[in-house]
């Protein structure tokens, strides 16, 4: 390891939280200093009271603030974000609120919801009608969710099995009116005009057969990011990093000791 330890910032996505990332806190811990944030109503400090990700990002920079990571140019933070987190680190890479060494967006999409030019998302109504599930009955709608993150052969493997079980359980102390204002500011964001603005190395990792962001969704990205690296797990849906560990940490691994 050099002299300078990288340090990694996870963000988990959405109706999750840090726990998601245990198969790579385990691994990495020893390597690199790993910190791992919980976004607001998913077991953070603030509240997610507005459809917009201005919460989420004030959560990161007051913990970066409050564990002075990123104070020395040294630290080398690079972000590591799964589906929402990966919006939340490219909102604060494009604005500028943090400087990264580099990007791994996992599951990304800069559009959660259809546009006439751009089909790799969700159609507004599917997005409406949950909404309108999580307000009624958040635990089934939630559990219906965890089950799209996994393609059909995955959800046998130990992983998928593991973190629907955690979840159906532990999703009861989550803030359910700031997720459902979590969703509602996914189903606004559209970050595609400002891609150009990132001038840092990104790795871009997606499930071929993912159902929550489609695979068409991280080529997009790939194109307009310049420079960014794109790996596709063909057989993965939304969670690779779950799915497919072994493979995923050590492409992560490569990425973060090239940087």
């Amino acid at each position: 390891m050099s002299k300078n330890q990288s340090t990694l910032l996870f963000i988990h996505g959405w109706a999750t939280d840090g726990l998601v990332w245990e198969h790579q806190v385990i691994e990495y811990k020893n390597l690199y200093k790993c910190h791992n944030i919980s976004l607001p109503g998913h077991g953070g400090n603030e509240k997610w009271d507005t459809p917009d990700l201005e919460p989420p990002v004030k959560e990161v920079l007051n913990h970066l603030l409050s564990s002075k990571l990123g104070e020395s140019s040294s630290d080398g933070v690079t972000g590591i974000g799964w589906s929402l987190g990966a919006q939340v680190l490219l909102t604060l890479a494009m604005e500028r609120k943090m400087k990264f060494n580099g990007l791994v967006l996992i599951g990304a999409t800069p559009c959660f919801v259809k546009k006439d030019d751009f089909p790799w998302a969700q159609p507004m109504p599917v997005v409406k009608k949950m909404i309108k599930e999580m307000k009624k009955n958040p635990h089934e709608t939630i559990k219906r969710f965890y089950n799209i993150n996994f393609a059909r052969d995955e959800l046998n493997t130990g992983n998928a099995k593991k973190f629907m079980d955690q979840y159906a359980s532990y999703n009861a102390s989550f803030k359910f009116n700031e997720i459902i204002t979590g969703l509602e500011t996914i189903s606004k964001i559209d970050l595609r005009d400002q891609l150009y603005i990132l001038d840092v190395p990104v790795l871009i990792i997606h499930g071929e057969m993912d159902q929550v962001c489609p695979v068409g969704a991280a080529h997009f990205l790939a194109e307009k990011i310049k420079g960014a690296e794109l790996k596709i797990f063909e057989k993965a849906g939304h969670a690779p990093f779950l799915t497919e560990t072994t493979e995923f940490n050590k492409l992560v691994k490569g990425f973060i000791n090239k940087i």
